[in-house]
């Protein structure tokens, strides 16, 4: 699977190129042979004006959080661009500097003017030269023809995400010429923090996650996500369509009894998590074989659909 963008079968995520399965709850993830994870990675994201209409949530500051919560040890960096291009955050390592980068990516807001890849990549090259992995984003055509050259020159191999009136002849283009898998190509912002799990997965050499889909209709509501675990830790990533609405992810009992019973027979993961106004990222540590835990809907506005990305 490395190197393909898989299409996503769940009705709410079906843009994402590629042929990307959703699997049950008892897959699991598995190392890819032959690949190398990648330990330094630089963001390039559009912040042009379009992104206004096309990203007013800034979803795309999600999908460069997520994947900054998954990879502490890595060295992390950005540039965003719009008319021109300015670095963003970094490089630095990832974990300790985790509130900078959440501050960092506050600063976009899609108020940046056009969309020239030129600048991008020639301030992506100048901010963090040593990088093996680029995430490229962009939701439109570049001002004009881009300079190949600019992307070639250091070769990095880029992970690009495209939706809005993105050029993908270009997109494509920039993910071919560098090594990259193809690129994502999205209909909604939405739909970026699941794309940020699967880059997680990649950048890590492991497979594609196991992604579920979870209704609810009402506040109140509790739904189980339920999966096989790897190696005692696993990552998963529950994100909503719109702003508003809360989950909390529970892996503890139903009342003080049955806690108590839970807790003298099995211990429940170790969890660490990040949250943002739409997305609940968890880091799961001493998991055992199997991880259950119930998702609440504390707010609903309006019925909603949650997807969890796990890799187990």
């Amino acid at each position: 699977m490395n190197g393909l963008v898989k299409r996503l079968a769940v009705a709410s995520i079906l843009a994402v190129v590629g042929a990307l399965t959703v699997g049950s709850a008892t897959s699991s993830a598995a190392t890819i042979p032959n690949c190398v994870p990648k330990t330094n990675i630089e963001g390039i994201i559009d912040d042009s004006g379009s992104m206004s209409s096309n990203d007013p949530s800034n979803y795309r500051a999600d999908l460069m959080e997520a994947i900054a919560f998954f990879n502490p040890d890595k060295t992390m960096g950005s540039v965003y661009f719009g008319t021109n291009a300015f670095p963003l955050f970094g490089p630095f390592l990832a974990g300790p500097n985790f509130p900078a980068i959440q501050a960092a990516l506050n600063l976009i807001s899609g108020g940046s003017g056009g969309t020239d890849y030129d600048d991008a990549f020639t301030a992506a090259n100048a901010h963090n030269s040593t990088a093996n992995a680029r995430v490229f984003l962009s939701d439109g055509e570049p001002n004009g023809p881009p300079n190949s050259n600019l992307w070639k020159s250091p070769l990095i191999p880029a992970y690009v995400v495209g939706f809005g009136s993105a050029d993908f002849t270009i997109l494509n283009q920039i993910a071919t010429e560098t090594g990259g898998p193809s690129p994502f190509s999205i209909i909604t912002a939405s739909q970026l923090r699941t794309v940020a799990q699967i880059i997680n997965a990649r950048i890590n050499c492991e497979e594609d996650p196991i992604l579920q889909e979870k209704s609810f209709g009402r506040s109140g509501q509790q739904r189980t996500i339920s999966f096989r675990a790897q190696g005692g830790s696993s990552e998963v990533l529950l994100s909503w369509p719109t702003e508003g609405s809360v989950f909390k992810p529970n892996f503890g009992g139903g009342g003080k009894k049955k806690a108590s019973a839970a807790k003298k027979k099995k211990k429940g993961p170790r969890v660490t998590s990040t949250r943002g106004t739409s997305y609940i990222a968890l880091n799961l540590r001493r998991t055992g074989k199997k991880v259950k835990f119930k998702l609440k809907a504390k707010k609903l506005f309006g019925p909603t659909t949650v997807t969890a990305a796990i890799i187990p």
